[in-house]
């Protein structure tokens, strides 16, 4: 099946040929590239330096428990809690990104139904920085690097592609 006619040169041309992205929209598209990019990369910074943290030089101690979440997500249901904790007269609860924004803490079922907001649970701190804690029994991964990564690679790679295509058309 033809989707095109012919022009009045006897060429080909299309019905629904794509018009060009007004450049304005363009540029905010690439912003927002650059935004998930750079996200996803303090995303995987912040991963990697809270392991790092949280394998040389910590503590444990206890921890309140403030209050108790169950999320609905795609994969089922998530149990969380938050918690606070003092380390040399300083109040600490579990934060991410540098220690700038809050972070629940995921845990199983069994333990997340056994806990109730006022109860005490252990956690690891650094001791150089003890914004970086988390549950002493943590065993639940829920950092997913792999797709912060990709996540990166893919929008990193489509606003480096659309910045050099927006370079050519000047």
């Amino acid at each position: 099946m033809d989707s095109g006619k012919m022009g009045s040169g006897g060429e080909q041309t299309s019905i629904n040929a794509a018009k060009p992205m007004p450049r304005g929209m363009l540029i905010v598209l690439i912003f927002a590239f650059y935004a998930i990019a750079f996200y996803s990369a303090l995303s995987i910074l912040d991963v990697i330096s809270t392991n790092i943290m949280l394998t040389v030089n910590t503590s444990e101690t206890d921890a309140l428990v403030t209050a108790k979440t169950l999320e609905q997500g795609k994969s089922g249901k998530k149990y969380k809690i938050e918690y606070t904790f003092t380390v040399n007269g300083t109040d600490y609860s579990r934060r991410v990104l540098f220690g700038l924004l809050p972070k629940k803490s995921a845990l199983p079922k069994e333990s997340y139904d056994s806990l109730n907001e006022g109860d005490s649970i252990k956690i690891i701190y650094a001791r150089g920085n003890p914004h970086y804690n988390k549950p002493a029994n943590d065993h639940i991964n829920d950092n997913r690097l792999f797709l912060r990564i990709i996540t990166l690679l893919v929008f990193g790679f489509m606003a480096l592609n659309e910045t050099k295509n927006l370079a050519k058309k000047k």
